[in-house]
């Protein structure tokens, strides 16, 4: 399997995610002062500044928070509520989503060695 897609680049702080991602495992970062959860992964935590950050796995359901057809949603996580994640809808849902959608993560293989985190919605969620 190869794709034309381009990648995202791995760097000291987004490398633990992105290897989490090859073994289909979300992660998020957690402040150990203030237990935050923080994405897009960052040197410190952006409520109090403590560098104690650890990894943590989160569920992957989440609600949808906003959408745009043109771009990707911005998901929520359900045990992480102050990460916000922008993520492709799987194409057969796109008609479906809605502000407060439930979605769950999908981990998609791009080419034989690099996964993403996609989302698509939980069938009959309330």
């Amino acid at each position: 399997m190869s794709s034309n897609r381009p990648r995202p680049v791995a760097d000291l702080h987004s490398e633990p995610y992105w290897e989490a991602l090859g073994r289909k495992i979300l992660l998020v970062q957690a402040c150990a002062s203030c237990s935050r959860r923080i994405h897009p992964s960052a040197p410190c935590c952006s409520k109090c500044l403590s560098v104690e950050l650890e990894w943590v796995e989160v569920g992957g359901e989440g609600v949808v928070v906003s959408y745009c057809v043109v771009a990707q949603p911005l998901v929520s996580l359900l045990d992480a509520p102050d990460v916000h994640l922008i993520a492709n809808v799987a194409a057969n849902s796109v008609s479906g989503v809605a502000v407060g959608a439930r979605v769950h993560v999908v981990f998609d293989l791009i080419d034989d060695d690099f996964v993403l985190a996609n989302f698509e919605l939980v069938a009959n969620a309330a």
